[in-house]
């Protein structure tokens, strides 16, 4: 799987979502994580990410970027 490549566990594999875990950086708390979650609807992709993380406010858009960076070396 090219997630995996990112250094992303897959979760969860069924006919309609795909979830992949992946360790958050710098976290002394190994249930901290970082969870990419596809939505599959016939020609339709949805993304979700969900940070679990400690009490601090790290700027979402941030991992945003990073997402569609990741995104995008998968479509290549």
């Amino acid at each position: 799987d090219d997630c995996e490549k990112f250094g992303f566990e897959k979760y969860k594999n069924s006919k309609n979502i795909i979830i992949y875990n992946k360790p958050n950086f710098l976290s002394i708390n190994p249930i901290h994580q970082t969870s990419r979650i596809f939505i599959l609807d016939k020609n339709d992709i949805y993304i979700a990410m969900i940070k679990e993380n400690q009490k601090l406010n790290v700027p979402v858009l941030f991992s945003q970027i990073v997402l569609k960076s990741d995104i995008k070396k998968l479509c290549q």
